[in-house]
């Protein structure tokens, strides 16, 4: 699924394994394997310290629960090898509120 309002576009790539067991495999062309259920908080951040931990106190402030998270990189190809791309971090976190 493609959706764009603007100059903004984001897309999410899922799949059904067996007959009950839905998944989200990919996130703005980014490789994930998450299970879709419950409240989710997908967000990308510039990558340095503390922003990650930044957004969990805010989450944590506001009476949200973490009840897991993903953190990943965006890699590309150079020269037939995968390296990360520089300066950014794509963590993807799925919270439920309690």
């Amino acid at each position: 699924m493609k959706a764009s309002s603007g100059k903004a576009k984001c897309s999410v790539a899922g799949t059904l394994l067996g007959k009950n067991n839905p998944r989200i495999v990919a996130i703005d062309e980014q490789s994930v394997d998450v299970v879709p259920e419950g409240a989710m908080m997908i967000y990308t951040n510039v990558d340095k310290p503390g922003v990650i931990g930044y957004v969990g106190t805010i989450l944590g402030k506001n009476q949200i629960n973490i009840a897991g998270m993903k953190v990943g990189r965006k890699f590309q190809k150079w020269r037939g090898h995968y390296r990360r791309q520089r300066g950014r971090r794509r963590p993807r976190i799925g919270s439920e509120t309690n």
